[in-house]
């Protein structure tokens, strides 16, 4: 089994145990990755934007909303790195901010590409 073919059967179990935990349609829940996928997309250019400037606050709150949103679609691999982000700029620590933000953007990105090949085998 390929790599790309158990994270789509990992993302089929995780969501329809959402569905089921939340009582969703199918429809639903794929509006809800859907608005996950656009939002987070550009949260994270404005995340970027704010590490660029070195705002705190705006990393600590860009990061505080990427991890929200991951982590009730149970994306922890996401949501994990965003935490770590948001408390390093919660105390304003020096912190290779850059270089997590590349990880976090990997991880989302690999969790959209996830995503698409779901939807793909699903029509």
């Amino acid at each position: 089994m390929s790599n790309e073919t158990q994270h789509v059967q990992e993302f089929e179990e995780v969501l329809t145990n959402l569905k089921e935990m939340l009582h969703l349609t199918d429809e639903i829940m794929m509006r809800l990755y859907a608005t996950f996928f656009e939002t987070v997309a550009v949260t994270l250019q404005t995340l970027e934007d704010a590490i660029e400037a070195e705002d705190y606050e705006a990393i600590k709150l860009h990061a505080h909303s990427i991890k929200g949103s991951s982590s009730s679609l149970c994306y922890s691999t996401i949501s994990e790195v965003a935490q770590t982000i948001e408390k390093k700029a919660g105390a304003k620590e020096n912190y290779a901010y850059e270089n997590a933000f590349r990880e976090l953007a990997a991880r989302f990105d690999a969790a959209q590409h996830t995503y698409a090949l779901w939807t793909h085998n699903r029509s």
